[in-house]
């Protein structure tokens, strides 16, 4: 009688969600964490391991630091398994980021397997390991409730940037282990995970590993060859146009064409990268306003200007190569402080404001702006060459907030994580 009064005074509601350590304690002792620590136990014990990284888009993909590190690793064998976009609809924007991914993955020669279902997957390959591209809570047959079979990973895509949504509508209290960027995240985590946070390790962004100094390495040009002196900036518009989503930030439909003005504008000062989120052209297509033929031909107008270019897929050696950055994304706020140039973050009039800490942090290094004035004020400042009055504080973040902890690479951290134990 005793027992059963302490249990229901522990598991009340209210101390539940207000006592991480609860939710922990019983988590632990139910069904799905017991399967998975037994599966684990399991997977650690064989030879080799077989790694399954789901892929849905190019610029989405930030586990390429851990494929490679288990490539060359006798105890693993990665396999790149290329699932197309459930949130792309147009079917000629799904061919075009099919194809961007097909290219890069042939380009580095690794294993792929394409539009595989599940079972397919399993036949062809039995994975023991498989990274989810995405903690979403759309249904679909890649998701972590059809995978019984599996161990299943998380390195979220972007930087998280809110205090709550991106923990606890999504997958990640489902998978066997998440792996986050900071101890501040894994904090954040645990207070409002239904899992309490116990399948969370701190690693780092595998992402973070690419702009290490041990992983630089002389790269091609990827920028178009252009006139000595000209600033090279990226713009970097948000998907999130409209009220589509929680993450409201876009500011696209504000400055579009300004920009455009702009590029010409300085023309002969200013060579521009247009690096659109993946979902913005598929997003534009249905679009009141906008639609499938005003969309492409905005988009071809980047393509066509001799001081601009179209990126599309992978950016990392963009961002390396780039002199300053305008952008609203949610995830680029952490992952461009990772290069250490100026930006402008363009702030959307009533927009998503429930930003964490490490976010908030992070926005305190930017100059920031609304309108297409202040993108022109921040032109004729880097083309002016004033001194770099965030460089400082940048660079603190960098090192505080976005390196891998412990001088070690995510991706070794990841790995380690993974053999633990054995």
């Amino acid at each position: 009688m005793l027992k059963q009064k302490i249990l229901a005074w522990l598991t009340r509601e209210e101390r539940m969600q207000k006592y991480p350590f609860l939710r922990r304690f019983f988590w632990k002792r139910g069904p799905l964490y017991r399967r998975l620590e037994q599966m684990a136990a399991r997977v650690r014990k064989k030879e080799v391991i077989t790694v399954a990284f789901m892929v849905l888009d190019l610029p989405c993909w930030k586990c390429d630091s851990v494929f490679r590190l288990m490539q060359q690793h006798p105890r693993f064998r990665p396999i790149i398994w290329i699932v197309p976009e459930p949130q792309i609809k147009s079917e000629a924007e799904r061919r075009r980021s099919l194809a961007d991914m097909r290219t890069y993955f042939a380009a580095r020669q690794y294993c792929v397997a394409e539009f595989y279902t599940l079972e397919q997957m399993r036949a062809a390959f039995a994975p023991d390991i498989v990274f989810l591209a995405k903690g979403s809570v759309i249904a679909t047959d890649y998701d972590v409730w059809m995978m019984s079979q599996e161990l299943v990973c998380y390195v979220p895509y972007c930087f998280q940037n809110s205090t709550g949504m991106d923990f606890v509508y999504g997958q990640e209290n489902q998978v066997w282990r998440n792996f986050y960027t900071t101890p501040g995240i894994k904090k954040l985590a645990e207070s409002v995970m239904t899992n309490g946070g116990c399948n969370v390790a701190v690693t780092g962004s595998p992402v973070a590993d690419l702009y290490l100094p041990l992983a630089e390495v002389p790269a091609k040009p990827v920028w178009r060859p252009c006139s000595e002196g000209m600033k090279r900036i990226i713009w970097a518009p948000h998907w999130s146009v409209g009220e589509v989503s929680w993450f409201t930030v876009a500011t696209f439909l504000d400055v579009a064409e300004g920009m455009l003005h702009l590029a010409e504008k300085y023309a002969d000062r200013v060579q521009w990268a247009f690096k659109p989120h993946p979902l913005l052209r598929d997003t534009l297509y249905r679009h009141p306003d906008w639609g499938k033929e005003r969309t492409d031909a905005y988009y071809e107008a980047w393509a066509a200007l001799p001081n601009a270019q179209l990126e599309t897929g992978a950016y990392v050696e963009l961002f390396k190569q780039s002199d300053a950055m305008v952008h609203d994304s949610g995830s680029f706020i952490m992952e461009y402080l990772l290069v250490n140039k100026p930006c402008l973050y363009l702030q959307r009039s009533g927009g998503f404001q429930d930003f964490n800490e490490d976010t908030l942090r992070a926005l305190e290094c930017y100059r920031k702006g609304q309108t297409l004035q202040d993108v022109e004020a921040f032109i004729l400042d880097l083309l002016s060459d004033n001194p770099d009055a965030l460089a400082d504080r940048r660079s603190r973040y960098r090192q505080k907030y976005l390196l891998p902890p412990s001088g070690r690479t995510s991706a070794e951290l990841i790995v380690s994580e993974i053999l633990k134990d054995r």
